[in-house]
Parts: C-alpha cells; sequence; structure tokens
C-alpha cells in the first residue's frame, strides 16, 4: 500500500525517471605471451560511470564454473576474478568469471541521450607461490603486486544495448592478453518522486530497496485500480513533467526490447542446435501502433500518463525476462563468442586503415626521378591536411575501446602506402591492374561501414520481402520520401560494383550523393535501430534470414503523431557517424586538390586480409614442407629482442599459419660497429645452423630488417652458401634500411654524431655507411653491394621510411632520389644514382616482385624531447610503437607474409 501511495503521488509530482542497465562482464581466458614472473594471478574490474552521475551500482560475482586456488570476490568497489596458477609451460589459462554489474541512472527525458559512456578498469595482479598454499584469501589478498592495467570505454546505447567481445593486451613488459565479453542492455525505467530518489541514493542499496529483484515496478493491476482516483485528485500539479517525457521512456524501452530481440536471433544460429529454443519475437511494430491508438483516445493528459507509466511497466518486465533468458543462452556460448569476436576485430581494423592512403603504379615508376621529387613534398602536405583535418579527429571510437591500444588522432601515425606492381601484371588499359580488385575487394560507399540499420543482401526473395513490407508501410505519411532514399543508399552502397582506378573520382562523387540525402534530413527520419549486419560473407544464411525477419517485427520510427515527434534517440545514424561522414568527404575532396590521386584504405569493403586475434583453426600442418621461416635481424647496438613486437604481431595477425621465427643474436651490441663482412659471416653461419635443424629445407624463407641488419641481409644473401635458399625466398621487409647509406642527411647534428661515434667505436660499419671506407666511392662497399643480386629474388619487396627519421634518411630506405640530389650534378650525386638503379633495375627486370614503399609520418605526440628532434623517436618507433606496429601490419603488410 505505501509503494502504491508512493506512485500514486508520482503521478501529480515532479516524476524522476530511473533507468536501470544491467551489465554481465564475462572473463575467459588469460593467454601467456612473454609473462615474465610466474606464479598466481587474478583480474580486478572497476567499472564507473564516465559522466558524472548521480548513479548507484550493485556488484556481484558468481562462483567459478572452473575451481582454482580462490574464487572471486567483491572488495569494495572492486570486483576480483578467480584466482589462477601460470608456470612456464602454461601457454593459456581458461576461467568463466562472470561479474555482473546493476547501474541505477536518472534520466531526464525531456532532453534525452541515448549514449552513456562507462569506464572499465582491468588490472593484472601477481603473487609468488610461496606460502599462498592452504590460506585464506582474506590472509594474503594484501601480498599481491599489481603487474599491468588497461584502462577501457564502454560506449553504451540504452536504445541499442552493447555486445562486444575482445581481447586486451596488457604491456610489452608482461605481455599477455585476457579475453572477456560484455552484454549489457536497458532492463527498466523507474519512476520515482524526486524525495525518494533523494533518499535512495543517500542510502545503499539493498535486498528490499527500490531496485531489488524482489519488488517489481508497479503491477498493472493496481496502476489501472489507481486510475479513478487519480482522476478525481484536486491536487495542484508541481513542475509537472511534461507527457512527451513519458512517451520518450514508452520508446526508449521499446527501442531497447527490440534491440535485446533482434540480437538473441541474431546470435541464435550460432549455438549448437542441441541448445535451440522456441522463441516467440514481441512484434514490436504492432506495439507501437497500439500504443497511439490508446493515446489517440486519451482525453486529458492524467489519462495518458496512467497508459504510458502501465506500458512503461510491462516493457520494464518483460525487458527483465528476455535479459534473464538471453544470457542462460549466450553465456561462454564458443560460437556467440566467436562472431562477437569477429565483429569487433573488423570494426578495429577498419578504423586503423583511416589515415592509410593508398597508390598504385607499374614498377617503371621506380625510376621516375622527377615525379618522385615532387611526391616527397607532396606526401608531407598530404598527411599534414589529414592531421589537422576534422575527418581523423572524428574518427569514431569502438563499442569497447583502449586509448592506449586503439589509438586517437593524437597517437595514430599516418602512412602512404605505394604499390609498383610488376610490369607483367600491370594493364595498360584505362583502369588499374587487376590486382587491386584481388586485393581490395571493394563493393561500398564508405559510410556504409558505420550505417548498422540496412539488411543488404543481393536476394531476389528478399527484394521481394522488401516490396511486401512497403506495401504495409504506405500508411505512413513519410514512407515514400524514406523509401527512395533507402533505395538510392542502398544501390550505391551496395551496387555490387567493382571500382577501379579510373572510377575512384566517381566513388567520392557518389558518397558525397549519399551524405547529402543522409545529411539533409537526418533528424526527420529513422531506419530500425536494433538490427546489426556485418558484411562478412561466411556468416550464417540462417542467421541472416532470422535477422531479415526481425526487421517487421522492429519499433518504427516514424513521425506519425505530434506526441511521438519529441523522440528522437531511436536513430541508428547518429550525429557523430554524421559528421565524421561530412568531414571525409570534406578531406577526400581537399586532397583531392592537391594533387593526391589514390585512395582511403578505409574506403574498401573488407580489407585484403582479415585473421581473428587467437581464433585459429583446429588443425594446422607443421610440417617443415610446410613451414615458413621469418628471419629477424636487428639494428645498431641492438639485441634480439628488438623485433619482438613485430614478430608477436605477426603471430597474432596470422593464427593459422604455419611460421617459425629465428630472431639473430650473432651481432650484438658492440659487435654491429664492426664491419659489414664480418657481421656478415656469423649471420650466414647462424642462418645455416638454423636451416639445418629441419629435416628439409622451409618451404619459403622471409627476412625483417631494421636498419643496418637490412644490410646485413643483403649481404649474406650474395654468399653462395645461401644459394639453395635463394628459389625460396618470399617478402623482403625493411624497416628504416639505409640502402643507399646515410648521405645528404640533413640533420647536422646527427652528422656529427656518427663522425663522433666512427671516432670512438672505431666502427667499421659506419664508415662504410658514410661511404668513406674507399677514396673511390665506386670501390666502396656500399657501392659494390648495390651490384650484386638481392631484390629480384623475392616476391615482395617492402620498404619502410619516415621523414622524421634523421638517422636513416628516406631516400635511402626507400631507395630514391631526391629533387637535391638529382641537381647537385656532382661526383657523390652521380654515385648515389646509380646505386639506386643497381638496386631497382633488376627488380623491374624480373618481372615477378612487387615493390612497396611505405613513408609514415609519426605523431610528435608519442615524443616531443630531444630525441624526437634529432630522428632517434621515428627511427626506433618501428621497433616499440605498439600502435604503428599493429596498425602498419593488420592494414597492409601482415598479406605478404601469407
Amino acid at each position: 500500500l505505501d509503494q502504491l501511495i508512493k506512485y500514486r503521488r508520482a503521478m501529480v509530482a515532479d516524476d524522476v525517471f530511473v533507468s536501470s542497465v544491467k551489465l554481465s562482464l564475462e572473463l575467459t581466458k588469460l593467454r601467456n605471451m612473454a609473462l615474465k614472473l610466474f606464479g598466481y594471478y587474478h583480474i580486478r574490474c572497476q567499472l564507473q560511470c564516465a559522466k558524472k552521475l548521480a548513479s548507484k551500482m550493485q556488484i556481484q560475482v558468481s562462483k567459478p564454473a572452473i575451481p582454482h586456488l580462490f574464487p572471486g570476490t567483491v572488495l569494495k568497489d572492486t570486483a576480483i576474478g578467480t584466482t589462477f596458477e601460470v608456470s612456464r609451460n602454461c601457454r593459456c589459462v581458461q576461467f568463466a568469471d562472470v561479474i555482473e554489474y546493476w547501474i541505477h541512472i536518472p534520466v531526464d527525458f525531456t532532453k534525452v541521450e541515448d549514449k552513456v559512456q562507462f569506464n572499465l578498469s582491468l588490472e593484472l595482479w601477481h603473487i609468488g607461490k610461496d606460502g599462498v598454499l592452504n590460506k585464506n584469501f582474506d590472509d594474503v589478498v594484501d601480498m599481491f603486486k599489481q603487474i599491468s592495467k588497461r584502462d577501457l570505454v564502454l560506449n553504451f546505447s540504452l536504445s541499442k544495448g552493447l555486445h562486444c567481445h575482445r581481447p586486451v593486451l596488457f604491456d610489452y613488459q608482461c605481455l599477455g592478453a585476457v579475453s572477456f565479453t560484455v552484454h549489457c542492455s536497458l532492463i527498466s525505467v523507474n519512476i520515482l518522486p524526486t524525495k525518494a530518489l533523494e533518499n535512495h541514493f543517500r542510502n545503499s542499496c539493498s535486498e528490499n530497496g527500490w531496485f531489488s529483484e524482489e519488488t517489481n515496478v508497479m503491477s498493472y493491476r493496481q496502476l489501472m485500480q489507481s486510475s479513478v482516483a487519480l482522476k478525481n485528485s484536486k491536487r495542484p500539479i508541481q513542475k509537472e513533467v511534461p507527457i512527451t517525457a513519458y512517451i520518450s521512456a514508452f520508446c526508449l524501452l521499446l527501442n531497447a526490447y527490440g534491440a535485446l530481440q533482434a540480437k538473441l536471433l541474431q546470435l541464435l544460429p550460432y549455438l549448437p542446435r542441441r541448445d535451440h529454443i522456441n522463441f516467440q519475437p514481441l512484434n514490436c511494430s504492432k506495439k507501437f501502433e497500439m500504443m497511439e491508438q490508446n493515446l489517440s483516445c486519451c482525453t486529458c493528459d492524467l489519462e495518458t500518463k496512467v497508459i504510458c507509466v502501465s506500458q512503461i511497466v510491462f516493457l520494464s518486465n518483460s525487458l527483465n525476462s528476455l535479459w534473464r533468458r538471453f544470457l542462460q543462452m549466450f553465456r561462454f556460448s564458443t560460437g556467440v563468442t566467436q562472431k562477437l569476436a569477429i565483429e569487433h576485430h573488423s570494426s578495429r581494423v577498419k578504423r586503423f586503415a583511416d589515415g592509410v592512403l593508398v597508390t598504385e603504379n607499374s614498377s617503371q615508376a621506380l625510376f621516375n626521378t622527377d615525379e618522385q621529387a615532387q611526391d616527397a613534398v607532396a606526401q608531407l602536405k598530404w598527411a599534414d591536411i589529414i592531421r589537422r583535418s576534422s575527418y581523423f579527429k572524428l574518427l569514431p571510437e569502438l563499442q569497447i575501446h583502449c586509448l592506449t591500444l586503439d589509438g586517437t588522432a593524437c597517437n595514430m601515425p599516418i602512412f602512404l602506402e605505394e604499390r609498383f606492381e610488376p610490369t607483367a601484371s600491370w594493364s595498360t588499359g584505362s583502369g588499374s591492374p587487376a590486382s587491386i580488385a584481388k586485393a581490395f575487394p571493394f563493393k561500398r560507399s564508405p559510410f556504409a561501414d558505420n550505417q548498422r540499420g540496412f539488411n543488404c543482401r543481393k536476394s531476389p526473395t528478399l527484394d521481394a520481402r522488401d516490396q511486401k513490407k512497403g506495401s504495409a508501410l504506405r500508411k505512413f505519411p513519410c514512407f515514400e520520401r524514406i523509401k527512395t532514399q533507402y533505395l538510392k543508399f542502398k544501390r550505391l552502397c551496395f551496387g555490387g560494383k567493382v571500382f577501379n582506378c579510373a572510377s575512384l573520382p566517381n566513388l567520392a562523387d557518389d558518397q558525397s550523393e549519399v551524405h547529402q540525402i543522409l545529411l539533409s534530413d537526418a533528424t526527420k527520419f529513422y531506419s530500425d535501430p536494433v538490427i546489426s549486419v556485418s558484411g562478412d560473407d561466411d556468416y550464417s544464411e540462417k542467421g541472416d534470414e532470422m535477422l531479415e525477419n526481425s526487421c517487421e517485427q522492429s519499433v518504427l520510427h516514424f513521425k506519425r503523431s505530434d506526441l511521438f515527434s519529441t523522440y528522437e534517440c531511436g536513430s541508428s545514424v547518429d550525429q557523430s557517424l554524421l559528421m565524421y561522414a561530412e568531414a571525409k568527404e570534406q578531406c577526400r575532396k581537399i586532397l583531392r586538390d592537391n594533387g593526391f590521386s589514390g585512395w582511403l584504405a578505409s574506403d574498401f569493403a573488407t580489407l585484403p586480409l582479415q585473421r581473428y586475434y587467437f581464433l585459429s583453426p583446429t588443425a594446422v600442418d607443421r610440417s617443415s614442407s610446410n613451414l615458413h621461416l621469418v628471419v629477424c635481424v636487428h639494428g645498431l647496438e641492438g639485441s634480439p629482442c628488438d623485433l619482438n613486437m613485430v614478430k608477436f604481431f605477426i603471430q597474432l595477425n596470422l593464427p593459422g599459419e604455419n611460421i617459425d621465427f629465428l630472431m639473430s643474436r650473432r651481432n650484438q651490441m658492440d659487435t654491429t660497429y664492426k664491419e659489414f663482412q664480418l657481421m656478415t659471416r656469423n649471420f650466414v653461419e647462424e642462418l645455416l645452423l638454423h636451416i639445418s635443424q629441419y629435416p628439409q629445407l622451409p618451404r619459403r624463407i622471409s627476412f625483417i630488417g631494421h636498419s643496418l641488419g637490412t644490410i646485413i641481409i643483403r649481404s649474406a644473401l650474395a654468399d653462395p652458401r645461401l644459394q639453395s635458399c635463394l628459389p625460396r625466398l618470399h617478402t623482403f621487409l625493411s624497416l628504416n634500411g639505409p640502402h643507399c647509406g646515410v648521405l645528404y642527411n640533413k640533420s647536422s647534428f646527427v652528422n656529427i654524431g656518427l663522425w663522433f661515434m666512427q671516432k670512438w667505436k672505431k666502427s667499421g660499419s659506419l664508415r662504410q655507411l658514410t661511404m668513406k671506407d674507399n677514396a673511390d666511392l665506386r670501390q666502396c662497399f656500399l657501392y659494390q653491394l648495390s651490384k650484386l643480386p638481392c631484390f629480384e629474388y623475392f616476391k615482395y619487396v617492402l620498404l619502410v621510411g619516415s621523414p622524421d627519421d634523421y638517422y636513416v634518411p628516406l631516400h635511402s630506405a626507400l631507395i630514391q632520389t631526391t629533387k637535391s640530389i638529382h641537381t647537385a650534378g656532382n661526383s657523390l650525386s652521380t654515385v648515389y644514382g646509380e646505386m639506386v638503379k643497381n638496386l631497382l633495375e633488376p627488380v623491374v627486370r624480373s618481372g615477378r616482385t612487387l615493390t612497396v614503399r611505405y613513408t609514415v609520418m609519426h605523431s610528435p605526440v608519442i615524443d616531443t624531447g630531444s630525441a624526437y628532434l634529432l630522428g632517434r623517436t621515428a627511427h626506433i618507433a618501428v621497433l616499440d610503437n605498439d600502435i604503428f606496429i599493429e596498425k602498419f601490419l593488420s592494414v597492409s603488410a601482415v598479406r605478404y607474409f601469407t
């Protein structure tokens, strides 16, 4: 009775809406890539509302399904997962921790915001084995030490929910990854009087409080019985909440229910058949129509409130029931986990593709010295245009975003990929070579990737179904306008055309037209917000069909009456994505105006290679007959650990490949100051010893070199003892390699440093790199090495350089000339030009080698000290900048290792 009285007062007083959100965090695995400490670990989780809201949170840790040392628990506001052991030979630890959060947030529905951000902190804690066994957790909890921490942002939508699975990599000093799944949904909207709300947030939530499971919101019967008394109430209304707020709350709940229902139907095919259930979905569109009919019969605001609150109660109860069923079906399901992981990884790689410029030419263009001199200046200008553009600053965040791993506009590198196709495969027609369609399956407008509202599979059956659904919607006033825009958007985005270079300029025009359609009337019509369709062709056909059926039962956000016109939080095209798409169009136009004739990597429907982290096939051929040996050689004063991150991300991007790595260790630290001839002999002996351990030669051999390590590799391949390996050479990745020495360096500080190190270390390698090892320039080591065959043996040659690297000039790393070298006219510039010709001419003649030049513009945010000014930061960023390495490999380079 007391509760009924409070709700009756709420109908005539200043009502406060409190949204209840439930979040299920499932910790599944910890993978040990290179954990340096062995013993016992656990994961600690902290969740907070990003905004300073008067939110209240309840935490519950379920009992683990897999027994370990200590079960999970809650310590203050921190959830602590299961304590498990990691030994030297343990590569993966499985556990099944479930942490449930119940968050209550006041919402002002007169100015509703659909987005809510949560900050999730994942901490890795460790304790040694000594003194842990036979003790209680409370006795040893203070002995644990924090090893690493990652801060994540959960971008939650009240109307759409959040369902995602991702791995989080801890830092380099503690190389491990924890995989987890997040399911989050709005489950109810509670209407409370202000005083009750104050009491609620003053006191902690208890089992018998306002939000306990046992205390329901308010039964429909109770509400209707009190309606007569409410109508006759003489009490004056104080600070009355507008009617639109109640309608907005109803629409929000209906959206949330439709989204959770659609997600259930989408994930259902990924369950084992034995777990399938008979599920009767709620017809949301019919529910919407009934609500409108009921409200149209109301004679006063009070009746409208009664009807709205009754429907809010009904939907809240239904959402609670559906949420429990959803978790019961999909929690720790392997198929569902893989589906969500694939969706997240695809979105993440697509986001990395922003800020990557791509061009393609014939290998003959490698010799265009005049164009190269102009392009070197233009490339810096293009990168600066992107860096300063609103497009790059408005990069949309992922559903679960980690700033240190996923990057921001401030620390994201920008690079240009120039592909030089072998002459034999180059098409002389009006378009680009046929390989471009094979390497980049281009089949959409770029803005379509951010659209989740349309299921646009090309199918006559679905087209007929679209027509059938359209006939039922013609009674809506805005149907014809929406249908026209939708069909035009669908035709432009999924028309099935494969664009070549000649048609790329037209693509921008099409995109601009699509964006104008969407932007001109974005706030007046809404597409289905609850359906999320991926472009992956491998997804279940049955799942697509069920998803298509669910479209008919989703919420319709059409403007049908003045009462509903105020609620506009259900759009799948949110304002941030529209601003991003418009800014991208403007940036592309500015790039074209400044002479850029290529395209952005994010324009492609799917990237050339998409392997999903930790999702490897069940059977991999590990025989040496199918082995790919990748040899990594470090640079000056380096160690075998220098290229560990490159090795790690190649393994991560190629989980199903039979790859073995040799991290060269024969030339370390001071040995790298010796002459190249000595280092070459050491390296060849090391490589032959390693290969002799296999029953037969590996099928493919690739090399990755950093700095002077690239010169060691080239010198070693000229050794007769490696003659049998030459037919098996596959990829040569050169990271800031001084192939033409360190001549024409624009930094006087670096030149002074090189001179000083030569004198102090008596360095033969530095003397050879500066071409001072012989009075006759054509007898110098580098010139003689340029005349020996090397690059033409490889299928792929990848050259990486940076204008911010003053240790190795960009023109030397990319094997090209500059305007100053071309116009110098002295003996040194002549010899330099001959070296470039000696290196590139055999590649062009071979007709089989694909050469790729990468010009990398690193962000100055990564370091603003003396190391950046001297160029050292850019020189070693290819080794220790996780964001660059992952972006570079996952977006482009890793496909050349398959």
